[in-house]
């Protein structure tokens, strides 16, 4: 009989094999019948081919857009834009306002624009109408939602 290793007694004689570690364990000789009733676990086929789902892209990326007004009435900001539009038609022409969230206030946007020269070119007639404004780029993801109509 042999010792258990550990035990004063032990004798250790180098490393055992893994096969002779389990000679002792041997395969059923018969199998388990699953009960009445019961899942078949084996009959069961895994999917495979499983799609990688792509994070989703922003809703909104980021653009360069003019920024004309700040307030906290939205609505507020609708009369700004109506009243911007007529003292600078031209300049205002084909264009619609945005509104952006910026703290506890919104932002009155325009554009978006290709380029920040663009952008800028745009400020400059603005100025020349009297009309103060400054570019504002959103970051990707910003929410920059329709200027509602009256």
């Amino acid at each position: 009989m042999r010792e258990r290793a550990g035990s004063p007694d032990a004798v250790t004689t180098g490393p055992e094999s893994l096969a002779n570690a389990f000679a002792g364990f041997d395969a059923p000789e018969t199998l388990v019948e699953p009960a009445p009733g019961a899942v078949d676990v084996t009959a069961i086929e895994p999917p495979r081919d499983v799609e990688k789902k792509q994070p989703p892209k922003p809703v909104d990326p980021s653009r360069i857009w003019v920024q004309v007004a700040t307030g906290r009435d939205r609505s507020a900001l609708g009369f700004d834009w109506h009243r911007f539009t007529r003292k600078a038609e031209a300049a205002f022409k084909g264009r619609s306002g945005y509104l952006a969230r910026w703290g506890q206030t919104n932002r009155l946007l325009t554009g978006p624009f290709e380029s920040q020269r663009e952008a800028l070119d745009f400020v400059t007639q603005l100025k020349a109408a009297g009309i103060d404004s400054f570019t504002f780029t959103s970051k990707a993801g910003e929410d920059i939602a329709p200027l509602p109509r009256r």
